[in-house]
């Protein structure tokens, strides 16, 4: 194997692109020979890919477990920092009662 092709499938490709390049050289003096004489000029044949570019179906199961492991490993960073998370809001809720407190003091002692 070469590049995940096997030899042999290079080479049918290989054939196939030719003939297919032979073909649109075919077609193209067709069009100018038909242009010069006034005919009109037929649609054009669609360009058609050589290579079959459709996903294995292992390659798609392989896809499938890593994202479903990535998934996983997500869901488990959320929980660490979910926690790091409860535990610094509890600590900033804290400071700030403490500071209300504080000031609640403060401008009751500037009415006396």
């Amino acid at each position: 194997m070469l590049n995940g092709l096997h030899c042999e499938a290079r080479v049918r490709n290989n054939a196939e692109r030719a003939r297919l390049k032979i073909e649109r050289e075919k077609e193209a003096m067709n069009v100018l020979a038909g242009f010069a004489r006034g005919e009109r000029v037929p649609k054009r044949v669609p360009c058609v890919p050589v290579k079959n570019r459709q996903k294995g179906r292992a390659q798609w199961f392989d896809r499938q477990e890593i994202i479903e492991r990535m998934k996983a490993m997500r869901a488990e960073i959320d929980k660490q920092q979910k926690a790091e998370r409860d535990v610094h809001w509890e600590r900033q809720l804290a400071e700030r009662d403490a500071l209300d407190t504080v000031s609640l003091r403060q401008s009751f002692l500037r009415l006396f």
